[in-house]
């Protein structure tokens, strides 16, 4: 839409223009409500963008932050996987090792039992 479509002259008084796109007209109203102390409509107008833009840049600064916030708790949470990845190498290590100590301790009650059995067989005879 080009700027000279936005407008559209005023038959009974040529000075004054209307403004003929609902959504220009809408954000000119309400500059005129928000900003009525200004002495022009444009000036209304004006500060009414530089209000939003300001919004805006703080919306985006806020953005911006939080989504540092984030980074930093997906690093941290990352180390404190590794660590933990680490841990559980460690554990499981250290389960193993116990695993075979307990099959080497029941492989010599198993061997401690068979003597058992023989002597006690030996003795019966």
């Amino acid at each position: 839409m080009k700027l000279f479509e936005l407008f559209e002259d005023d038959k009974e008084n040529s000075q004054d223009v209307k403004i003929r796109d609902p959504l220009a007209r809408r954000l000119m109203d309400k500059a005129r409500a928000q900003y009525a102390y200004t002495d022009s409509d444009m000036e209304a107008f004006v500060k009414l963008m530089a209000d939003e833009q300001e919004r805006d840049k703080k919306n985006i600064n806020s953005l911006e932050d939080s989504v540092a916030h984030a980074d930093e708790v997906n690093k941290q949470q990352s180390r404190q996987l590794a660590i933990l990845k680490q841990q559980e190498k460690e554990d499981r290590r250290s389960l193993d090792q116990h695993r075979a100590k307990i099959d080497a301790i029941k492989a010599e009650i198993d061997s401690i039992e068979d003597r058992t059995d023989l002597l006690s067989l030996n003795s019966q005879y």
